[in-house]
């Protein structure tokens, strides 16, 4: 599986730390929130294990401040500390708020694949950082190609009554309630660029590509 081939190779660290990338990475696609726990939990174990090696006395602390003490102690540089930060404030955002954005969890699953790559260097004088292997497009939804790339079809409208945003296009209104999310003129615009494509209720929609929300 894509997880073990993303995060096996610290298992040679610590079995936890291993299991908690593996699955971050393959619930990605199926179950994003739980992926991002499980990133904030990677972190979590990446700098106890910091912890317990630099002896720095008890480590029941906090995350926030456990990264801020490694950092300060010089056991994280700047940019480590960072990432380790931002993977704990999208952890949080999962667990307190039900957070289920899956471009957030994948964005989080690739920083804690940079963690273990800079851990495994740190520790390990021949280790050399291996890419991260994504999931397909089409594990992600999208189904669809043309000459751009891989796409999924999006909503054109959004929850809100907005009377100048209500007009005939394509030979559609917005549904009761909503409006269209741009401007005659913009979905002009996007539809002369070869972004707009009919969805399977017959209304317009857009061609949102798997290149602009998961970027290389």
């Amino acid at each position: 599986m894509r997880g073990e081939t993303n995060f096996g190779h610290l298992i040679t660290i610590d079995r936890k730390l291993a299991r908690l990338g593996i699955s971050a990475d393959n619930f990605v696609v199926n179950e994003p929130n739980a992926s991002m726990v499980k990133a904030r939990q990677f972190v979590e174990r990446m700098t106890q294990l910091l912890w317990q090696r630099t002896d720095l006395g008890a480590g029941d602390r906090p995350l926030h401040q456990r990264i801020t003490v490694l950092e300060d102690k010089g056991v994280l540089d700047s940019e480590i500390s960072a990432l380790c930060h931002k993977v704990r404030l999208g952890g949080n955002r999962a667990v307190h708020e039900f957070d289920e954005a899956r471009a957030e969890a994948f964005d989080l699953v690739r920083v804690c694949h940079k963690l273990g790559d800079w851990l495994e260097s740190t520790l390990n004088a021949d280790y050399q950082p291996k890419p991260y292997t994504p999931p397909s497009p089409q594990e992600l939804g999208y189904a669809k190609v043309d000459k751009a790339g891989a796409y999924r079809l999006a909503d054109l409208t959004f929850p809100a009554h907005r009377p100048h945003l209500i007009f005939s296009f394509g030979g559609s209104y917005p549904p009761a309630g909503r409006s269209w999310r741009y401007t005659e003129q913009r979905l002009r615009e996007l539809q002369d660029e070869g972004r707009i494509a009919v969805s399977q209720s017959g209304r317009p929609a857009l061609k949102r590509y798997f290149h602009e929300t998961y970027p290389s």
